[in-house]
């Protein structure tokens, strides 16, 4: 279980990063302009503000993951429960996607990837 919150660590770390690189961008549409590089999920022809909001939902799954990860590495028995609840947020978020953008092939790709972290805590806690 440590090595798994360890990559969910470092992918909260990532994200937060990747994502505050484009709030350095200035302006919703110029930071959404950014986004759309790293978010290719999504279509391409959407607005830049809706890859600003991207921006933003996956900047607070980088704080979501990387405090439960640290949280579970402190106190194992609360963490657990925080990564779980987090592993959950997101694969709801991506659902949300998913049904928004349902006819783009990317999203049902990044719908599978978004649910990683909860297929593998199931895994690893019923084993």
């Amino acid at each position: 279980m440590n090595t798994f919150v360890v990559v969910l660590l470092v992918y909260g770390i990532f994200e937060i990063c990747s994502n505050l690189f484009h709030f350095t961008r200035g302006s919703k549409i110029k930071i959404g302009e950014s986004a759309k590089k790293q978010h290719q999920e999504l279509p391409l022809d959407v607005s830049p503000l809706r890859f600003f909001y991207k921006a933003i939902i996956m900047f607070a799954f980088g704080i979501l993951f990387t405090l439960s990860s640290v949280i579970y590495l402190l106190n194992p028995a609360v963490g657990l429960l925080l990564v779980f609840y987090t592993a959950i947020l997101h694969v709801v978020y991506a659902l949300i996607q998913l049904i928004v953008y349902r006819r783009c092939y990317k999203v049902w790709c990044s719908f599978v990837v978004y649910s990683l972290p909860l297929i593998v805590y199931w895994i690893i806690v019923t084993m």
